[in-house]
């Protein structure tokens, strides 16, 4: 299977429309060989992102990676992962709680993430 890309985006919670000149990410991943690259822009500079799967439980998550943004709001992600269904999320690490590669959301402050255009089936 070939690389497939899904892209997350800044949405009003109001609405859940994009924000158009929002920010926005680039998830690049290949399910057959498990590895993924995410690119995003548009974020708060010098502030720690977690890239989650969420997979509609209440407040629950599994972590992909954990990075920091630049001084222009850029940040840079990659790493290995296997489970490519369900929701794809980029939040501030400050609205989380990490145990390991569990995320559980104690804050919800949707301006300030990144959601999946569409989300991904079983099959990936």
């Amino acid at each position: 299977m070939a690389e497939q890309v899904l892209w997350l985006q800044a949405k009003d919670p109001r609405n859940w429309q994009v924000v158009a000149g929002g920010a926005a990410g680039e998830l690049r991943y290949d399910p057959a060989q498990g590895v993924f690259r995410f690119s995003a822009h548009g974020l708060a500079p010098q502030s720690d992102y977690a890239l989650v799967r969420h997979n509609d439980k209440p407040r629950d998550g599994q972590v992909l990676a954990v990075g920091r943004s630049d001084l222009d709001g850029q940040l840079q992600l990659q790493g290995n992962w296997q489970l490519w269904s369900q929701k794809f999320w980029l939040l501030p690490v400050a609205d989380l709680t990490l145990e390991g590669s569990r995320a559980e959301l104690k804050a919800w402050h949707p301006r300030h993430y990144l959601f999946e255009n569409r989300r991904l089936g079983e099959d990936g």
